[in-house]
């Protein structure tokens, strides 16, 4: 799911009902509670799922850049292994125009529209994906891959789900691209902060009820007991908790904090919960793990099937990245210490802040003048990973054609 904030789901304990669906999946799975975007935009945390590959590695960061044909892939590795593949994309920035499709026998590409709700809604999505497993291939295995993004702005959810959280009196421009990307240079939104809220948490409960449909589905066609099923978000949504609104602009929690729920077979392991951070680089191992399917070489990920068992303990730290735009800025976790640092910056010295997750999880007090030695610590993370993953994939651009680039002009994404 595009744009989908861990703590706006009841599953990871927030108060309004956006997802009685979700909550249901995470009552019959796995619960990673404290799962790590690769970074905090769609192109580059896409590309990590279906790679295992750190952005610095895998090199899809910039508006142009698209995955290198050569790079280990989910879709490629399980069809190579009998596997009937597809893909069904509502954004552009992880499509076939920037080299997401490669590895999938079936694509389906929703463009998006020129009209005030841009992206074509889960629903409709939900439509084509269960057509597709009534056509599909009787008795092969398959990778479905689904991408809906329903809460990515511009907020525009419809009734009941509109009016569900308070926003129903709302003008229809409340939530629009053009409203929002005006907040992004420093204005405030017409709307306030909470109706935006209010529309956004309409827009996951919109979602919510598309994937109980599918996973009835799944249940009806007795799919569900021999299928695993991953939920899991690019990425999350500010809302100017630290001064910014959307994302794809740093990597403080509420851009980078993500829901990862995986449903075993049969719903073995239902209910267990697993506080360990983890991160989007390991759902290609895992899955393949869990397939007794052997990881390509180079896949930087680690397979979560240890915790999915049950077990637990100080994983290795966790890491995000963001370039574009002439940022660059690096992200690492480790325990329950926070490290940010922006490479790119005007002064001698780059600005860092360091956080204790465990005390404060909204990260309100940088304690970078007050913790040398756990600061440095955490630098020395970044700066050895800087020369080990220094060896990234060929650039490739990606083939923006007149239309998709009208389209990424009208999602702000291009200008």
């Amino acid at each position: 799911v595009d744009t989908l904030r861990a703590d706006h789901l009841g599953a990871y304990g927030y108060g309004r009902p956006t997802s009685p669906q979700v909550d249901a999946l995470a009552a019959d799975g796995v619960v990673f509670e404290a799962a790590v975007a690769q970074s905090s935009w769609t192109r580059p945390t896409v590309a990590s799922l279906l790679t295992g590959l750190h952005p610095q590695v895998h090199g899809a960061n910039g508006r142009d850049d698209a995955l290198a044909p050569e790079l280990p892939r989910l879709s490629t590795t399980l069809r190579d292994a009998g596997y009937r593949t597809a893909a069904f994309f509502t954004n552009g920035n992880a499509g076939p125009n920037f080299g997401f499709a490669e590895g999938f026998d079936d694509v389906e590409y929703f463009r998006e529209r020129k009209t005030a709700r841009i992206h074509v809604p889960a629903e409709e999505v939900t439509d084509a994906v269960i057509g597709w497993l009534d056509r599909r291939p009787a008795g092969a295995p398959f990778l479905l891959w689904v991408h809906v993004s329903d809460p990515h702005a511009p907020y525009d959810p419809p009734e009941p789900f509109r009016g569900r959280f308070g926003a129903g009196h709302l003008p229809p421009e409340a939530g629009s691209i053009q409203e929002l990307y005006r907040a992004g240079g420093g204005d405030r939104p017409a709307t306030p902060r909470e109706e935006l809220i209010d529309l956004y948490d309409g827009e996951i409960a919109t979602t919510d009820r598309a994937l109980g449909r599918l996973v009835r589905r799944l249940g009806a066609e007795g799919l569900l007991d021999e299928t695993v099923v991953v939920f899991v978000a690019d990425h999350g949504e500010a809302f100017q908790e630290h001064g910014r609104w959307q994302h794809g602009n740093d990597l403080h929690q509420e851009q980078i904090h993500v829901p990862l729920i995986v449903r075993l077979p049969g719903a073995r392991r239902a209910g267990l919960r697993v506080a360990d951070r983890v991160q989007q680089i390991d759902v290609f191992p895992t899955l393949l793990d869990l397939l007794d399917l052997p990881v390509p070489e180079g896949v930087q990920g680690r397979s979560l099937l240890p915790l999915l068992a049950g077990g637990g303990g100080d994983g290795p730290p966790v890491y995000s990245y963001l370039a574009k735009d002439g940022m660059e800025l690096s992200a690492v976790i480790a325990g329950h210490l926070k490290l940010i640092r922006d490479v790119v910056y005007d002064r001698e010295r780059p600005p860092r802040h360091l956080y204790d997750l465990a005390d404060d999880p909204e990260e309100r007090f940088d304690r970078w003048s007050d913790e040398d030695v756990a600061g440095g610590y955490l630098e020395s993370l970044l700066l050895r990973a800087d020369l080990r993953w220094s060896a990234r994939a060929p650039r490739v651009r990606g083939d923006l054609d007149r239309e998709l680039v009208e389209r990424l002009q009208a999602l702000g994404y291009l200008r």
